[in-house]
């Protein structure tokens, strides 16, 4: 699985929580809509970290962790001046994390599959970082 195609399924599922998250506590659906957006923007501070360091599979350095710790600031410096985003900056709230609790217990979640891969080429084990519970898959590299 591509590094690219792997952080679009992420986006993707970021945002679809986001939108639940917003549903569950009852945000009016504009307003729900513009989370579920933001959801999708979330790693958007990405951009500002070297593409190396993004893909890099070993143990990353001082200056690469700092980097990947800098994206979210970077995220918002970015999504600031996006009007209606607004609720989203403030995305981090402990009662967030409750009503997507109960969100998945009503809507449920269904994970990703991943493609199949030709026997011919290389192999690694990954996991989803979305869900640390799921066991390793083999994959493709590239």
């Amino acid at each position: 699985m591509s590094s690219v195609s792997h952080t679009r399924g992420h986006s993707d599922r970021v945002s679809r929580g986001s939108g639940m998250i917003a549903r569950q506590i009852g945000m009016r659906a504009d307003r729900a809509e513009a989370i579920r957006f933001a959801g999708m923007l979330h790693d958007v501070g990405k951009l500002g970290v070297p593409t190396k360091v993004l893909q890099k599979t070993g143990v990353l350095t001082e200056e690469e962790y700092a980097a990947i710790q800098l994206h979210p600031m970077r995220g918002l410096e970015i999504v600031r001046e996006i009007g209606f985003l607004n609720e989203a900056l403030t995305g981090t709230m402990p009662a967030l994390v409750d009503a997507f609790v109960a969100a998945l217990r009503r809507e449920g979640w269904e994970l990703p599959t991943l493609p199949a891969v030709p026997l011919d080429r290389e192999m690694v084990t990954a996991q989803d970082h979305d869900d640390p519970t799921a066991p390793l898959r083999v994959v493709e590299t590239f």
